[in-house]
């Protein structure tokens, strides 16, 4: 993938809008989807990294449950790359072309592995503890061991 504009904004666009039409197509494609995702997350390069986690984004949002289920048993093969960004939160990249604004690769990638637990279930929690351990998941409707309270933390 390059990272040069407009060829970038070109890529992670027609990636969007192919996401957006497959939608529930997404979980039996997820064998073929893996490699090209790993290979941009293993160029080491912060933009290629953070085209990549949007577009997985993309694809935990619209392919649902389904799809997280089914990307959940090839976790693995993107954990050491995403703990690198996790680590690092002075990355930041282009949102785009022709934007001002900067990203923070850590807290899209928090984003994305908090989408992956949610949808994946307690398996997917599993694997992230084990191959994120960077990844503080966030606390979602848990009640409070001797209190009466109940206390909700919503991921941002």
């Amino acid at each position: 993938m390059s990272v040069q504009e407009p060829a970038r904004f070109v890529a992670v666009h027609g990636a969007h809008d192919m996401v957006r039409c497959l939608r529930e197509a997404l979980a039996p494609l997820v064998p073929a989807l893996v490699p090209p995702l790993r290979q941009l997350l293993a160029t080491r390069e912060p933009t290629c990294m953070a085209s990549a986690c949007l577009v997985l984004s993309d694809m935990l949002h619209h392919g649902g449950p389904a799809f997280c289920t089914a990307l959940v048993p090839h976790f693995w093969q993107f954990g050491q790359c995403l703990n690198l960004l996790l680590s690092n939160a002075a990355i930041h990249v282009s949102a785009g072309y022709n934007s001002r604004t900067r990203i923070c690769v850590a807290k899209l990638v928090h984003h994305m592995l908090a989408q992956i637990q949610e949808g994946g279930g307690a398996k997917a929690g599993q694997l992230l503890q084990r191959y994120t351990p960077l990844y503080s998941p966030p606390v979602i409707g848990t009640e409070a061991v001797g209190r009466r309270s109940t206390c909700v933390l919503h991921a941002v």
